[in-house]
């Protein structure tokens, strides 16, 4: 039997602090409401990139990748291909 997904406490955070989600509705709309999920993530991560400039991405916009790599897996450039 296969062992349930669960978040780190890190992601738990924030899943509460940036989606207002608790983990278990994190999970729902990871399974149903998978394109807005990954679209409220990826707004996180280009508002913290563009804050950044040539610095480095501050943790919430790293924290923001992590988790639409949690959600879709990670980026890979042949997907783009197909």
């Amino acid at each position: 039997m296969a062992e349930k997904e669960k978040l780190t406490v890190k992601q738990k955070e924030f899943v509460q602090q940036e989606l207002g989600l608790t983990e278990e509705e994190f999970f729902w709309r990871k399974e149903h409401d998978y394109d807005r999920l990954i679209d409220d993530c990826a707004d996180i991560e280009i508002e913290e990139t563009i804050r950044a400039g040539d610095n480095d991405l501050s943790p919430r916009g790293v924290m923001a990748v992590e988790m639409v790599d949690f959600i879709h897996g990670p980026y890979d450039e042949e997907d783009d291909e197909r």
